[in-house]
C-alpha cells in the first residue's frame, strides 16, 4: 500500500511543480506565468504551498491558507484551497484524495468553519462534501448601457486614501455573503499592480467609493475592453456614481466586463447592452454569462452554524442528518435527539442554505429541504437568509 507524505514546498521543488502544474492545468499558460503562480501568487504566500510525495517522488501540489470570510454579517474563519494538481503518472492513485484529506484535517485543527475552493471538476469535490454556491454573473455591456446619473468626479487614489478604502471595503463585506478578508500584503499588491488603475470618489473628506480596473486592446487601434476587477461603495448614491463613471467611458471602450452578484441591481438597470454588437436569433440582448462560483465544505457543522450571523430573531428547530439544532434570537444551540423539528435539511442543502446564498424555496424544489408547513419553510428562509454568495477575490 502506498505511503504518501505531505509537507510544505521548498525552493528546490519549483521546476517539478511547474511540470506537474502544466499537465494538471493544460490551459496554454507559459512556463514563466506558471512560475509566477507559485512564487508571486496574488492570493497565497509561497509558504502556503504544500506538496505530496511518495518516498522522494513529488506527485502533487496545492495552495492552502486560512483567512476570514463574511456570512450573515459575521466573520468566519475559512480555509482557501487552490491549484490542487497531480502528476500525470499518479492520476487515479489516491494522491489528490490524500492531499485533500490532509488539508481538511488542517482546517479542523485550525478551527476553521468552512473550506472554499474553485473546483476544476465539481463532481470530484462533491464526494468530499463540497457544494456549489449561488451562481454569479459576468456582466458584459457597452458603457452606454450603464445608468446615467449625476456626474461625480473620480480621482486617482493617494497614500492617504488607502486606510479609508480598506475600511470601506470591510464595511462593504459585512453586508454581503462570501467576501474575503484582505491582508496588508494583498492590498499592497492591488495598489502596486502596474496593469490596473485605482480610482476613488471623495465626498468631503471621506472616500465613499472605490474601483480597480484595467483596459485591454488586442492589437493597435483595435477594440478596447475594460475589466472592472473590484469596486465598493458606501451607499446607493456612491454606487450610482460608479455606474455613471462607467458610462462616461463610452468614448474609449466598446464593452465593460464586471463580475456581479446575481441580485445586483445593476442587472436590472442596464439597457441595450450591446450598442452596435449583436445578439443572435435566440437571445437578442445578451447581458453576460451566468457562472458557477466556488464550492464550499463545512468543516464541523455545529461550529460553522454557530459562527455565522442570523439577522432574524425568530425560532426554528431543524434537523441535519441525525443532528438537531434550535436557532433562537440569533443564536444556535444543539437540540435533544428526539426534539420535534419543523424543517429537515440535507447535508448538501445546509451548505447551500447557510453559506451559499441559495434560497430555501430552491432547496425545497431540489428535494434538499422539507418543512412541516409552508410557514416553516418561509421561516427557515427568513432565519438563514443572506445575499447570494459573491466575492471578487477568486483563487
Amino acid at each position: 500500500m502506498s505511503q504518501f507524505t505531505v509537507r510544505r514546498a521548498q525552493e528546490a521543488d519549483l521546476e517539478r511543480l511547474i511540470a506537474i502544474h502544466q499537465n494538471a492545468f493544460p490551459d496554454g499558460r507559459s512556463l514563466a506565468s506558471r512560475r509566477l503562480n507559485f512564487v508571486q501568487n496574488t492570493r497565497f504566500h509561497p509558504d502556503d504551498l504544500f506538496v505530496i510525495e511518495e518516498g522522494e517522488h513529488l506527485l502533487g501540489h496545492a495552495f492552502y491558507a486560512i483567512t476570514d470570510g463574511w456570512f450573515g454579517g459575521k466573520r468566519l474563519r475559512v480555509a482557501m484551497i487552490a491549484s490542487l494538481g497531480t502528476a500525470p503518472e499518479a492520476r487515479d492513485s489516491g494522491v489528490a484524495t490524500a492531499l485533500l484529506t490532509h488539508l481538511h484535517a488542517r482546517s479542523d485543527q485550525a478551527g476553521a468553519s468552512l473550506d472554499l475552493l474553485y473546483p476544476f471538476a465539481q463532481s470530484f469535490y462533491h464526494r468530499f462534501g463540497y457544494e456549489s454556491v449561488s451562481p454569479y454573473v459576468r456582466l458584459a455591456a457597452h458603457p452606454l448601457a450603464f445608468p446615467a446619473g449625476q456626474r461625480a468626479t473620480l480621482q486617482p487614489i493617494t497614500g492617504d486614501d488607502a486606510a479609508q478604502i480598506m475600511a470601506l471595503y470591510e464595511r462593504f463585506c459585512g453586508e454581503r455573503t462570501g467576501m474575503l478578508d484582505r491582508s496588508d500584503e494583498r492590498w499592497e499588491r492591488i495598489w502596486t499592480d502596474d496593469a490596473s488603475t485605482q480610482l476613488c470618489l471623495r465626498t468631503g473628506n471621506q472616500v465613499t467609493a472605490y474601483v480597480s480596473f484595467s483596459l485591454h486592446q488586442g492589437f493597435l487601434h483595435g477594440p478596447t475592453k475594460l475589466l472592472i476587477h473590484d469596486w465598493a461603495w458606501a451607499d446607493g448614491k456612491s454606487q450610482r456614481a460608479l455606474w455613471n463613471w462607467a458610462r462616461s467611458l463610452a468614448g474609449q471602450a466598446i464593452v465593460i466586463e464586471v463580475d456581479v452578484c446575481r441580485n445586483d441591481p445593476l442587472l436590472d438597470a442596464v439597457r441595450d447592452s450591446e450598442h452596435g454588437r449583436f445578439g443572435d436569433p435566440a437571445v437578442e440582448h445578451p447581458i453576460g454569462t451566468l457562472a458557477a462560483g466556488p464550492s464550499i465544505r463545512i468543516v464541523q457543522l455545529t461550529r460553522a452554524l454557530a459562527a455565522r450571523g442570523y439577522r432574524s430573531k425568530e425560532t426554528l428547530t431543524f434537523a441535519v442528518g441525525a443532528e438537531r439544532f434550535t436557532i433562537h434570537d440569533g443564536s444556535l444551540r444543539q437540540a435533544a435527539s428526539d426534539a420535534a423539528v419543523e424543517a429537515t435539511i440535507s447535508p448538501q442543502g445546509i451548505v447551500q442554505l447557510a453559506f451559499g446564498g441559495v434560497a430555501a424555496e430552491a432547496l425545497l424544489a431540489m428535494g434538499r429541504l422539507e418543512g412541516i408547513s409552508a410557514e416553516a419553510v418561509a421561516r427557515t428562509e427568513r432565519i438563514f437568509s443572506c445575499a447570494p454568495y459573491f466575492s471578487p477575490d477568486v483563487f
